[in-house]
């Protein structure tokens, strides 16, 4: 039933983009004369009514506005403002900036910002633009937020170079991961699958901090991340090239071709491989320090666009080998011996496809209707030692919405239903978990926006797992600019998740311990609520902003997996008493002069669980975490240089005072830091970067306990904190040739 279903997906080729009646583009000519799309400018209604922020493309839609003949209004850091008198709103607007003038007595520059904070959007969402994806390596979406001061990315464990996230002091797998609004990681797939999305891929990352809108499910109970692909038919780029290497022997290339078929209809192809068959072992404890990786993902998509009509789909394949483990191990060696090498084996196979299909309905101002469809079949299977693991997941998404105006333009609503099929099957050692969710679902979101300062939102939805029973989730945000550079967002709602034991806690996985699921493991469930306060000012005629957030997490069924009880063994079960998380941060981005930009951050994470009747501070989360990041584009746009510090605060370790005295560890674990720098040059068509990741050289110094005995009872590789492998220096170059 699932394959039929897939492949009607996949034979399918529609997109949605919710759109209103007034649309365009905002440009700026750079220095070699030729119009450059400008993403993150406001462009609004002269009386502010409505105001809306560019994407990537330049690309804006806002409201049309009840009085005609008005006038519409652009503005971005960096450009002199500009107005266009609107006298048909059935045609598209055009507005071409020009660069470096003085606003407000403040001295700013052309160039497009890393990050960019969403001021109109209730919610509190940060945009990592192409400008800050292209000052690091960014190989994949796990490499993505070194110079984010929000998200924290790491090694979950020591041997199979799974990267997890972290958001709000809590793990990855509360953060909802979706590509183009589409839920793409979670499950069996969580484990790998931030690796599994090329950065060269990628147009844009939106970053989602707290509880998020109810039209993408119950699920992101502290955050979402939404990764935007480069669009066919919108992107200029004829062909883009991008080849990494680094001095240890990891390479990747990645190819994308686009082909304008007609005004109309476009499509795309995008190839990536990631190849690293080295065995590096820095510390001497016989195990690698980061697997070897055989990996391969092709995609292909079209897009659509016709008068009230957009559509968008795809089909994208993956295939990747993975092996870890000792030195001497290899994918031929046998397994169930324990006089052979230890090793870790995994193989990935993934099918996913995708339709959108939106339409606006011409007579009808701000109201349209769309559908989303996706579906996904995932696999892995492989050993852990003498373990053997496989997982499979199948997962169908349907998503109807409709959007259109209440009594005015002031009030909009929102409505939909939605769908989702999981089939979840895990099998690990003797533990083999299956479950079948079938998950209809309707939500409705009201929106009152009165003025350009003032917007609250408001959403329920209803829907009924099939395994879990019924889940209702209530979310609401508002968001107040009290004077024109103060502004507040609140956030408060409810999220849920389905837990999955094994990829859940794959790093679990690669230890001796045994798995113990002490009762019925019930559906995750907690509380989130939020409050930002953002003031942009001016200081020595330069632009700057500060921001202070502070997010509080509250559990009311938690899946905990407890480490403490024993040293050899891992218990789940459902929380009996406390489990929270309070995130504090302080972030201030300042433009030092002509080119320089600053950012300073400092974080603080509170978070505490419940283990055996004691509450305890969650382990393996630094307690704090400062953040430098410094930027500067010369002012021939041609060299850039960045650099970035990270001050890791130390946290608590499992307990370990059970083991023999060899293979104790200490109960906390020290402060670190982390420094990257990145050098780029652009040479026409061609841009060339070199760079060095950690450039201190830290590393864990044993990061496999027992590594002498791999078969023993006191082996563990989960218990990572820190860095894995020493500096490393890299360089590429990204080739860009466009109509």
């Amino acid at each position: 039933m699932f394959k039929k279903i897939f492949f009607v997906i996949i034979g399918c080729i529609c997109f949605f983009r919710i759109t209103a009646q007034v649309k365009g583009f905002v440009y700026a000519t750079d220095d070699s004369g030729k119009q450059v799309p400008v993403p993150g400018a406001v462009v609004y209604w002269e009386d502010r009514m409505y105001a809306r922020m560019t994407d990537e493309m330049g690309f804006f839609d806002i409201p049309p506005h009840p009085h005609k003949r008005m006038k519409l209004l652009v503005s971005c850091t960096g450009y002199s403002k500009d107005t266009i008198e609107v006298k048909d709103t059935s045609s598209r607007i055009i507005f071409l900036l020009h660069r470096g003038v003085l606003l407000n007595t403040a001295i700013v520059t052309g160039k497009e910002k890393t990050e960019k904070d969403d001021r109109i959007n209730p919610l509190n969402v940060s945009l990592i633009t192409s400008s800050g994806l292209r000052q690091a390596a960014c190989c994949n979406l796990s490499e993505s937020f070194e110079n984010s001061a929000s998200v924290d990315a790491s090694y979950s464990d020591a041997l199979t170079g799974a990267r997890q996230i972290q958001m709000l002091g809590l793990a990855g797998i509360y953060t909802q991961i979706m590509t183009e609004n589409i839920p793409s990681v979670k499950g069996v797939m969580s484990p790998f699958g931030l690796t599994y999305i090329p950065g060269p891929w990628m147009e844009s990352i939106q970053v989602s901090k707290g509880i998020t809108s109810v039209r993408t499910g119950y699920e992101g109970i502290t955050g979402q991340i939404n990764v935007e692909y480069r669009k066919p038919l919108l992107s200029k780029e004829k062909y883009f090239l991008n080849v990494f290497a680094n001095h240890e022997g990891r390479w990747e290339a990645n190819a994308i071709v686009n082909t304008r078929l007609n005004d109309h209809c476009g499509t795309q192809l995008m190839f990536n491989t990631n190849q690293y068959h080295g065995v590096m072992d820095h510390n001497g404890d016989g195990f690698m320090d980061q697997p070897r990786i055989q990996a391969y993902n092709f995609t292909n998509r079209w897009k659509y666009e016709h008068d009230a009509w957009e559509m968008l789909g795809g089909v994208k394949l993956l295939e990747e080998m993975r092996v870890g483990g000792q030195t001497t191990y290899s994918s031929l060696s046998p397994s169930g011996d324990t006089t052979r090498p230890y090793g870790i084996l995994m193989r990935t196979r993934r099918q996913e496809g995708f339709v959108k299909t939106g339409y606006l309905y011409p007579l009808k101002e701000e109201t349209s209707t769309a559908i989303i469809l996706s579906g996904i079949n995932h696999s892995q299977e492989g050993v852990y030692g003498m373990k053997q693991y496989e997982g499979n997941q199948q997962n169908i998404y349907i998503n109807l919405i409709h959007i259109t105006p209440l009594f005015s333009h002031e009030h909009r609503f929102t409505t939909g239903f939605t769908y989702q099929y999981d089939n979840v099957h895990e099998h690990f050692d003797r533990i083999v978990l299956q479950r079948t969710e079938h998950v209809p679902g309707t939500y409705a979101e009201y929106t009152f926006s009165p003025s350009a300062s003032f917007t609250f939102m408001a959403g329920m939805r209803y829907d009924y797992n099939s395994y879990y029973g019924n889940i209702f989730t209530p979310r609401v945000h508002v968001r107040y600019e009290i004077i024109p550079d103060l502004l507040v967002k609140l956030s408060a709602g409810k999220g849920y998740r389905a837990p999955n034991v094994f990829s859940d806690n794959n790093a679990v996985m690669a230890s001796s311990r045994k798995i113990f699921i002490e009762e019925q493991l019930h559906m995750e469930e907690a509380w989130n609520g939020g409050v930002l306060v953002q003031w942009d000012y001016t200081l020595g005629g330069r632009n700057g902003s500060i921001r202070g957030e502070y997010y509080y997490t509250h559990f009311v069924n938690q899946i905990v997996a407890d480490l403490e009880k024993s040293t050899t063994e891992v218990h789940f079960y459902n929380l009996k008493g406390k489990s929270f998380a309070n995130n504090y941060q302080i972030e201030n981005e300042y433009n030092l002069f002509r080119g320089m930009d600053l950012t300073l951050a400092f974080r603080i994470n509170d978070a505490k669980t419940t283990y055996g009747g004691i509450l305890l501070t969650r382990p393996l989360v630094s307690r704090y975490k400062g953040f430098l990041n410094l930027n500067y584009l010369t002012p021939s746009s041609k060299w850039q240089f960045n650099y970035t510090l990270q001050y890791n605060g130390g946290g608590r370790l499992p307990s370990t005072a059970q083991n023999p005295l060899p293979y104790r560890l200490p109960a906390t674990f020290p402060d670190y830091v982390i420094m990257n720098v990145q050098l780029s040059r652009w040479l026409g068509r061609w841009e060339l970067y070199a760079g060095s990741e950690n450039l201190t050289g830290f590393v864990m110094s044993h990061p496999v306990l027992a590594y002498d005995q791999p078969y023993g009872p006191y082996f563990d590789a989960s218990l990572v904190w820190g860095p894995l492998t020493g500096r490393k220096i890299y360089g590429g170059f990204r080739y860009t040739f466009k109509e």
